[in-house]
């Protein structure tokens, strides 16, 4: 089918993960997931859920979906463990999955040891300078009377004004969010290529209705053991602490929550999450 042919181009061009679409009927049990994704085309990696799309435990099990997200709570819990025993979903069925996710995890070097944990790069150098231009490509200049490029020779003093020049939004927010392990940011750069022959002065400017950057090990540090993070706790009303665990970044904040607890994001949850890291920075 025609609009597939993008997903097969993925296919071939060696993709290690899809993810099902939200769909007015969930794609977590669609039978394309099996026919043509992993028979025709041969795909043998992960088939992932969007964020809480599985919606039933027994027909994404028994079709081609993988990995539940987010979890270990989710439909694929429990209610899974009980359909298998009960031969509603064959032992057969996640054993596939099982497979194919410990194939992902050692693609990405999660079974080597610690020190040697890094994803494969192939061709870093080339990889850069492509998405260099590519980024240089897609920026637009608004208006350039005659001042750019700037003569480094001639330069004194440099102003760089805006917040995202020491903070840059590198990707998108939610679904679309990434967070690379190495950012060069405009101002970092800016001071680079000018150190030793100008000064570079920032000021960050108003940032009206935008929420502050998220907690990271950077920036804080765990109040009770002292190592770089959050401290995540799940109170009752009461006050009282069922759980609590430390977590590396406060961009997800959406913990395994006690039985009988609802989920942490809702409001007329019996429970509330409390993060804690230098500042003590509050959901």
């Amino acid at each position: 089918m025609p609009v597939l042919a993008p997903f097969e181009a993925a296919v071939e061009a060696g993709v290690w993960l899809v993810m099902a679409g939200y769909n007015d009927v969930t794609m977590t049990a669609s039978p394309l997931l099996q026919e043509p994704l992993k028979g025709e085309w041969g795909f043998d990696g992960v088939v992932v859920s969007d964020w809480a799309a599985l919606r039933s435990t027994e027909e994404p099990a028994r079709a081609a979906l993988d990995l539940a997200m987010p979890g270990p709570q989710s439909p694929w819990d429990a209610p899974l463990v009980r359909a298998v025993k009960d031969g509603r979903v064959p032992e057969e069925a996640v054993d596939e999955k099982v497979r194919r996710l410990f194939r992902l995890a050692d693609r990405v070097g999660a079974f080597a040891p610690p020190r040697r944990r890094r994803m494969p790069v192939r061709g870093s150098y080339e990889s850069r300078a492509l998405l260099g231009r590519a980024a240089a490509a897609g920026s637009v200049l608004l208006t350039d009377r005659g001042v750019l490029p700037l003569d480094p020779t001639e330069l004194s003093t440099v102003a760089v004004i805006g917040a995202h020049a020491a903070a840059p939004r590198t990707q998108g927010g939610g679904g679309a969010g990434v967070f690379p392990s190495d950012v060069v940011t405009p101002l970092a750069g800016i001071r680079a290529r000018l150190r030793g022959r100008a000064r570079v002065v920032h000021a960050p400017g108003p940032m009206p209705g935008v929420a502050p950057s998220p907690l990271d090990t950077d920036r804080c540090s765990d109040p009770r053991s002292g190592a770089p993070g959050v401290l995540l706790r799940v109170l009752d009303e009461s006050g009282r602490e069922p759980h609590a665990e430390h977590r590396l970044s406060g961009r997800q904040l959406e913990p395994d929550l006690p039985a009988g607890g609802g989920g942490g994001a809702h409001p007329a949850a019996p429970w509330g999450c409390v993060a804690g890291g230098g500042a003590g920075w509050r959901w």
